[in-house]
């Protein structure tokens, strides 16, 4: 069924209201894509800068932990090196406290000296002899007592500076892993409070994501329905220049008919001997008739 031009404008009309109506709200919709596209752009670079941030002090967290790990080795292997020097000192079996009061060995030799000189220099009946060499081999065994006494004491007294040294070590290593250990708290402390302030940004930022997903699908629903309306525009708008082009040939060839008719008729009329007007004669040129 044709349709007529009064109703085919009108179609064509309602079809470019519709199709302005769907760029306007596809272009809307797409602004409002790229606004939401620039917020969560930014909320992200801000969600990068706080993990950066968080990710220096998990790195100088993990510094000072590798350096609390080292004293603490540090400070066991002094610990179990004092262990065995009480140890030794133990096997030595000497306890200050019971032991007799011993001479020195300055004190002995003097001792043996004199006897020894007495032995030497004077005469002697064989029992004062005997008496005074038999004093003279208890002082030497007395001194040797005192030399090897000496030794262990000094030995004894060598362990106890080892270990007072290695209990100050232990002290100092122990201090030290104590300030690495709030050292490494504050900076496990400020890592964490970065983390957490990116926690809500980066949600925000997914939540502006997702509905920009969504107003990319919208945008794109528009976007078809524009198309549909302006292929259906471009379709209505091609057949009415047909059915004009048509109407156009109808009604020139009417008017040729028309024309050639005038010009027949003017032949007759210049074949008879009537007056011939110029326009007649016109025509009759136009169509070759003379």
């Amino acid at each position: 069924m044709a349709v007529g031009k009064p109703e085919a404008e009108g179609k064509i009309d309602a079809l470019y209201e519709a199709a302005k109506k769907l760029q306007m709200e596809r272009d809307s919709l797409n602004e409002k894509a790229r606004k939401l596209r620039n917020d969560r752009d930014r909320l992200n670079e801000e969600v990068r800068e706080l993990i950066d941030q968080a990710n220096v002090y998990r790195a100088q967290r993990d510094k000072l932990n590798a350096q609390i790990k080292a004293q603490k080795q540090r400070r066991s292997e002094a610990s179990e090196a004092a262990k065995v020097t009480r140890e030794k000192l133990n096997e030595m079996g000497i306890d200050m406290k019971k032991m007799p009061r011993i001479r020195s060995e300055e004190e002995i030799k003097e001792d043996l000296q004199r006897v020894e000189w007495v032995i030497q220099t004077s005469v002697l009946s064989i029992p004062r002899e005997r008496k005074l060499v038999e004093k003279a081999d208890k002082l030497r065994k007395e001194l040797s007592e005192a030399k090897a006494l000496r030794e262990k004491l000094r030995a004894v007294g060598d362990r106890r500076v080892e270990i007072d040294a290695l209990r100050m070590s232990s002290s100092k290593i122990h201090a030290k892993v104590m300030s690495l250990s709030k050292e490494s708290q504050v900076n496990h402390q400020k890592m964490i409070e970065y983390l957490e302030q990116a926690k809500p940004k980066r949600k925000e930022a997914d939540a502006r994501h997702h509905e920009m997903l969504d107003v990319i699908k919208e945008a794109d629903a528009r976007h078809a329905d524009l198309m549909n309306v302006r292929q259906n525009l471009s379709k209505l708008i091609q057949k009415e220049k047909v059915i004009d082009t048509k109407k156009e040939e109808r009604r020139s060839f009417a008017t040729e008919k028309k024309l050639k008719k005038r010009a027949e008729a003017a032949l007759e009329k210049f074949r008879s001997g009537e007056k011939v007007e110029l326009d007649e004669l016109m025509l009759l040129k136009e169509f070759d008739l003379m």
